[in-house]
């Protein structure tokens, strides 16, 4: 019955089959890895939400992996200088994963590689992206970085979809860049209230310069996308969103690829690193606990319990007095305020709950040191 309301209404159900155990693997490993950054505060890369397995990982979906079908073409698009071929296979678990190969004229590994992180540029070709913001900058030169996306789609059975999403970049020893992004949990994106999370995500990609297919002499880029995510509906609806939202962004990604390019090589040549490139120049931010009061421990401990829901984990440079204090959560493009008043009043039921707890437990202590 759920799942029917669900279809109804576009938001889908929450139920994932089973994964693989290595995607199982993978998903504990990354919950370590990002509870031992929160803990040590560190922004090495090395320890970054996404780390070498996941690089490993896309070099196996290259592969077909025991149990998927073959590659299926879906799709050709040649605009000129810009041409976009598609393909998708069946999983073993019955979802399905996308592979494109686009070919970018008169563009580098290192152009493309910019043009895919940005998200400003993003919405340009990519417009059922209504939301994104940063939430975490780690290292620059591997443009380790969380983000939140939200997309609103065209369709009436599919609502808007949250992304939380870590994203690394990779230098291979033959100039080929590597691009790995995946679904994450970050403290600093709680659950939104009408809004379905995408929990199974990645896209993978790798960018490398070749000559120009037209004998030109200029350089090109061809870049190997591999893509999957569950929207959390029946897979041949599934299908059918991501066949008729490839088709519209096709369009536009070629002449963006283009303007984007033009722009860059105002302050930067082709093969160079652009110091300026989203994410890029960001100042590492990694997310670390609120600092507490010794002598209020316990109490603290309650409160943040009861206020779990409602609270902005994110923290801001220290005090002048040595402390943390905190800040607001960064705002989106278009974010509305989420606590009715409903939720402020199961709050102050919990404060005054917590209170009562606080304070009986302050009664029984001292009557039992006048005893």
């Amino acid at each position: 019955m759920l799942a029917v309301q669900g279809l109804l209404s576009g938001t889908g159900w929450h139920y994932v089959p089973p994964q693989k155990r290595a995607h199982k693997l993978r998903k504990l490993r990354h919950k370590k890895s990002s509870d031992a950054q929160q803990k040590s505060g560190s922004s090495d890369p090395i320890s970054w939400y996404v780390g070498d397995e996941d690089m490993e990982f896309f070099k196996e979906r290259l592969e077909v992996p025991a149990g998927s079908g073959p590659w299926e073409h879906m799709m050709t698009k040649d605009f000129g200088t810009f041409t976009y071929e598609a393909w998708r296979r069946t999983l073993a678990d019955g979802k399905t994963e996308y592979k494109s190969v686009t070919v970018a004229e008169d563009s580098t590994a290192e152009e493309f590689m910019d043009f895919y992180l940005d998200d400003h540029t993003r919405t340009k070709w990519d417009t059922m992206i209504s939301e994104h913001e940063s939430l975490e900058v780690g290292d620059g030169r591997q443009r380790c970085q969380v983000v939140r996306w939200v997309r609103t789609f065209p369709f009436s059975f599919l609502s808007k979809r949250e992304y939380i999403i870590g994203r690394r970049m990779w230098r291979g020893p033959d100039g080929c860049l590597f691009g790995i992004t995946k679904s994450i949990d970050h403290p600093r994106a709680p659950p939104a209230r009408g809004i379905v999370r995408m929990d199974v995500f990645w896209s993978m990609w790798r960018s490398r310069t070749i000559p120009c297919p037209h004998g030109s002499g200029r350089p090109a880029c061809e870049t190997v996308l591999i893509h999957h995510e569950q929207f959390k509906i029946p897979e041949n609806l599934a299908r059918f969103a991501v066949r008729h939202g490839m088709s519209g962004f096709v369009k536009k990604m070629g002449p963006a690829v283009c303007e984007f390019v033009a722009d860059r090589r105002k302050r930067i040549a082709p093969f160079e690193d652009d110091p300026e490139a989203f994410g890029a120049s960001g100042v590492p931010n990694p997310p670390s606990p609120p600092s507490r009061s010794p002598s209020m421990g316990s109490t603290e401990s309650l409160l943040d319990s009861a206020f779990e829901t409602s609270s902005e984990p994110s923290t801001a440079p220290s005090s002048p007095s040595g402390g943390q204090r905190r800040e607001r959560r960064p705002q989106w493009s278009g974010e509305r305020e989420r606590r009715g008043p409903l939720r402020r009043l199961q709050q102050v039921n919990a404060a005054v709950i917590a209170a009562g707890v606080a304070f009986a437990l302050g009664r029984s202590t001292s009557r039992g040191r006048m005893l």
